[in-house]
């Protein structure tokens, strides 16, 4: 339910299709497609690391290294990954799930894909690309915009209210 395949595929394809690109894809996560990746991180080192399983630390620093994040999940009810990537500052190019729609319905760091499919990811990749040639600060100010809406909206302190109120209700509605 991940679609990590298919986010595979369309990185190898845009790979092949874009080697003159001054790009990198980081690849972080454990899972059953590991040998695909160690394959295109084989076939394209000059593009492509494989970082596996990291702790939060490493996760934050890796996530902070890099632009864009790639969301290939077909079902994601809430999207945690979608507000850490928002709080490192990376434009999000992400499938439709419950989660991704409630937390950047309406964001212009975010590029929605109509369906997961290789075409719209990599069609979706190379207009990020473009733009931030074109226009570097215009990208750097949504990334900036990215992380104050995450802070705003996602804080630990209201995600605790937020708990708070909803329980008050629950408990006020059993009264």
């Amino acid at each position: 339910h991940k679609g990590v395949g298919v986010l595979l595929k369309a990185i190898e394809e845009f790979l092949n299709e874009n080697k003159n690109l001054n790009v990198f894809f980081e690849i972080i996560g454990i899972g059953p497609l590991k040998p695909e990746v160690k394959r295109l991180e084989k076939k394209f080192p000059k593009f492509l690391k494989y970082l596996g399983y990291l702790n939060k630390e490493e996760l934050g620093e890796a996530l902070k290294r890099n632009d864009i994040f790639l969301f290939s999940s077909r079902k994601e009810p809430f999207g945690r990954v979608i507000i850490e990537s928002l709080a490192a500052e990376l434009i999000i190019i992400c499938t439709q799930t419950v989660g991704s729609i409630e937390i950047l319905r309406g964001k212009n760091f975010a590029f929605f894909l109509k369906k997961l499919n290789l075409k719209e990811f990599k069609e979706n990749i190379m207009i990020l690309y473009k733009e931030w040639i074109k226009n570097p600060k215009k990208i750097r100010d949504l990334q900036i915009l990215a992380k104050q809406y995450a802070l705003s909206k996602y804080s630990i302190s209201k995600e605790i209210k937020m708990f708070k109120d909803f329980f008050d209700r629950i408990t006020k509605a059993e009264e």
